[in-house]
């Protein structure tokens, strides 16, 4: 997964993207509201773990099963500051 350089210095904007992507791999209404009605976490929860910066573990794993095929990890949601990446923005495992 490569993040766009908006969502690489910010653990805020890096979960944001996070979101976009899973949102554009559940639904084809590719909303946050979908996402979370699918992945059964209140869209109230999924917003306030996103302006904190990070996800709980219920929350995150939640999302990434609802998510299936959009390369979203859920330990990535519980630390989005811990992903390492390259300098083009590739996520390095």
């Amino acid at each position: 997964m490569r993040f766009p350089k908006w969502a690489r210095n910010d653990k805020k904007a890096r979960l944001k993207f996070m979101c976009q992507v899973m949102c554009l791999h559940s639904s084809p209404a590719c909303s946050m509201n979908a996402l979370s009605d699918k992945a059964d976490v209140p869209y109230s929860t999924v917003l306030r773990a996103q302006d904190a910066g990070q996800m709980s573990y219920r929350v995150a794993t939640s999302l990434a099963e609802a998510a299936t095929g959009s390369g979203v990890k859920a330990v990535w949601l519980m630390a989005p500051d811990m992903i390492q990446l390259d300098e083009n923005g590739e996520v390095v495992e």
